[in-house]
């Protein structure tokens, strides 16, 4: 049986994603540009995995870019900027 996509669980799952998509975008407006393995190891010290979702939510919708050489750097875009400014974000 499939987990139910609502409830409690999900609802505190679907935060903590919002929380590190946020950490995420303030990491790359204060410091720039960063490796995608760094932001790995940077935010997802306990091994979780939940690093995983959250970069490839943030890169689905535009808020992050990624060049495709071998070093996979990650910026903010302009509507990423303007997504961390959101104040219901």
């Amino acid at each position: 049986m499939a987990a139910k996509p609502y409830g409690p669980k999900f609802e505190k799952e679907q935060r903590k994603r919002w929380v590190l998509q946020r950490q995420v975008l303030g990491h790359l407006k204060k410091y720039g540009a960063s490796n995608w393995d760094g932001l790995y190891v940077l935010f997802d010290l306990n091994r979780t995995a939940a690093i995983a979702p959250a970069l490839q939510d943030l890169r689905e919708c535009g808020y992050i870019e990624v060049t495709k050489d071998k070093d996979m750097m990650v910026t903010i875009t302009a509507s990423g900027l303007k997504r961390l400014d959101e104040k219901d974000y």
